[in-house]
């Protein structure tokens, strides 16, 4: 689930055409290690506000409508 919707932004960040420097940096803010705790826990709204914070605040965010209804369709999970 967590490397899907990263997989998704990583095209979001690749595409704005930075240095590979600034991509390293901005991959490592981005994976924060309490993003398995908010899927596991149903705070996908902390997770958009982290990716928004990351990414700014057009950052796509479907993915993550995605990933929760899967996550719950799999987990059935009533969040």
């Amino acid at each position: 689930m967590l490397v899907e919707i990263l997989g998704t932004l990583r095209d979001t960040v690749l595409v704005e055409g930075r240095p590979h420097s600034e991509n390293k940096a901005v991959f490592a803010r981005l994976a924060d290690p309490e993003m398995a705790a908010w899927i596991k826990d149903g705070l996908w709204h902390k997770l958009a506000g982290h990716i928004q914070e990351v990414l700014g605040p057009d950052a796509p965010l479907a993915c993550l409508e995605r990933a929760r209804q899967t996550y719950e369709q799999s987990s059935g999970a009533a969040r």
